[in-house]
């Protein structure tokens, strides 16, 4: 997969930035894990042998590959499991996530919950 999401930061920036309200939290005498850490992000999650740059092509609008790439996570559900791990670990507890012509289209989603969110149950 390879790409760095900007949106909301790669794990280290998410870790770096928990840590700085951690330290928040304890310096007012607020509960850190009674905060929600959310963390926004689209998903494109690929189909069995779908080609990568196809479906990012299909979906980029009118977004630059670059843009696209930036704010939207493209993989199979492994990859997407891994990245959404990652940020997991580094303290988010809440996700937003953005599909992709979901308007149009529900089955990104309805796999999304059959195939990515029963991993972290």
């Amino acid at each position: 997969m390879g790409q760095r999401l900007q949106r909301d930061g790669d794990a280290a920036t998410l870790t770096h930035k928990f840590q700085v309200l951690r330290q928040h939290c304890e310096d007012v005498g607020r509960n850190y894990d009674e905060i929600i850490r959310s963390s926004g992000m689209g998903v494109v999650l690929l189909k069995p042998g779908e080609d990568r740059d196809a479906a990012i092509e299909r979906d980029r609008g009118l977004l630059t590959r670059e843009q696209f790439l930036g704010q939207v996570l493209v993989g199979t559900p492994d990859e997407v499991v891994a990245a959404l791990q990652e940020r997991v670990d580094a303290g988010v507890n809440y996700f937003i996530m953005y599909f992709p012509r979901v308007a149009y289209d529900h089955e990104i989603m309805h796999r999304f919950a059959d195939e990515v969110i029963p991993r972290f149950a």
